[in-house]
């Protein structure tokens, strides 16, 4: 069996003590590794993250500025608009469904190429695909980069993206191959192996920005500063909020978490939340059961809007086709649902 070609490094720290059982990570492990992924000093191949991280704790101050000075009940119902945009349009749909499953396809390749360009936020889509295809092949176990096992801060300061470049030319291949769809322009093997990153440099900074600039020049005309503290208090807290999904997503084989006839798929700790479902369609069991699907509201009660701007897009002609595995998730855990929704079936793929 060949070796995987996608590695992340190891941490900072330990899971496990010396007698191989688990261990709580601490205040001090969660900042080592903190400080370690933003050393750039140290090993160049972090400055990317480090530039990134940076101005995400930048934002810090904006967003208190907004809270403290320009909450009203307009601006706080435009900081709720843009929050909802960029959970159900900018993450669900771009970075977890289409950039690290392809659960659907555009009809042209230029479309995915202006939504890179015009993505305001500025996190990687290398770094969330790979990562979480990292997540899916080890789920809940020590390689996972993600989970409570780690706590919550150990998850908040974990969004960096350490990957192993000790590498050779066919393993880097496939690790282009992983996010060949999104249409980024790649760098060389030499550029990857030196800097640890996957997107040609130039045009990932290129792109952030004037998606920056773009966006807050936008919000600027429309309401001033007011609207551009808004804004940047949406991105900061939006950061906030997957960080912490990446939590409070799983439970953990001593406190599992998962609920009888609603959290079906056993072959995770992943949790059907409602919060996050319900804000951002990530009903997060339903979708490691079957990942590749553009649907993950399975069960009668559950709600997908990023499923739904999927299937507008379609009919207005940006997608070409998408799946969805409900009949499919239906047929898998039939005994286990106790037959009301079994009546309703749909086509795996449309």
């Amino acid at each position: 069996m060949s070796e995987p070609s996608l590695r992340l490094l190891p941490r900072a720290y330990s899971l496990r003590d010396e007698q191989g059982n688990a261990r709580k990570v601490t205040l001090r492990d969660a900042l080592r590794q903190y400080g370690r992924s933003m050393n750039f000093i140290a090993d160049r191949r972090r400055t990317m993250h480090a530039l990134f991280e940076t101005t995400h704790l930048l934002m810090l101050a904006p967003t208190l500025v907004f809270f403290g000075a320009y909450a009203s009940f307009p601006t706080m119902l435009l900081f709720f608009a843009i929050f909802l945009f960029l959970a159900n349009f900018v993450n669900t749909v771009w970075y977890h469904r289409y950039c690290s499953h392809r659960a659907f396809r555009f009809r042209s390749v230029w479309v995915p190429r202006i939504l890179l360009w015009l993505n305001p936020l500025g996190y990687r889509e290398e770094v969330y695909a790979l990562v979480h295809h990292v997540h899916h092949s080890h789920p809940d176990q020590d390689l996972d980069p993600n989970g409570p096992r780690l706590g919550w801060l150990g998850n908040y300061i974990a969004s960096y993206f350490e990957i192993d470049t000790e590498v050779n030319e066919e393993q880097y291949r496939q690790i282009k191959s992983r996010i060949a769809h999104i249409g980024m322009p790649f760098a060389s093997y030499e550029s990857f192996r030196r800097w640890g990153c996957v997107e040609l440099i130039p045009h990932y900074l290129a792109r952030w920005v004037f998606a920056s600039v773009l966006w807050t020049a936008f919000w600027y005309a429309l309401g001033g500063i007011p609207f551009v503290m808004a804004w940047y208090a949406v991105q900061f807290c939006w950061h906030a909020a997957v960080r912490d999904f990446n939590f409070r997503g799983h439970g953990t084989a001593e406190n599992p978490k998962q609920i009888d006839g609603w959290d079906l798929d056993r072959h995770s700790f992943a949790r059907n939340q409602r919060f996050y479902g319900f804000l951002a369609g990530e009903w997060h069991n339903n979708h490691h059961a079957f990942r590749a699907s553009a649907n993950t509201a399975f069960l009668p009660g559950q709600v997908d809007v990023p499923f739904q701007i999927i299937r507008l897009m379609k009919a207005c002609g940006l997608v070409v086709r998408y799946y969805d595995h409900r009949s499919e998730f239906l047929r898998r855990f039939d005994e286990q649902l106790k037959g009301d929704c079994q009546s309703i079936e749909e086509p795996a793929s449309v």
